[in-house]
């Protein structure tokens, strides 16, 4: 299968795809995670002005994807579908 267009759309154009057999297709899209693997960056100089700019002012866990996790794969978002979850601190808001 090939979808056309942009690929942040492909959540989408599956979710409408499969919503017929009863399959949702959703997506998160998480901000600045702190992981080990990054850590490091986050802390520095650089990372800290990064930081500034988040709304909330801190970075992400993998626990704050929880919730968004929990809520597209469960009951609870039995009639959601090509959707984007986007756990962000509200980064993506500060560009408005």
């Amino acid at each position: 299968m090939r979808l056309e267009g942009r690929s942040g759309t492909s959540h989408q154009a599956l979710g409408l795809e499969w919503a017929r057999h009863g399959i949702r297709v959703n997506a998160i899209a998480p901000g600045y995670i702190a992981t080990d693997l990054n850590r490091d960056f986050l802390e520095s100089e650089a990372g800290q002005k990064m930081r500034l700019r988040i709304p909330q002012r801190r970075f992400g866990t993998p626990q704050d994807l929880d919730g968004p996790l929990l809520l597209l794969a469960s009951d609870a978002g039995r009639y959601i579908t090509g959707t984007l979850v986007v756990a962000d601190g509200g980064h993506l808001l500060s560009t408005l």
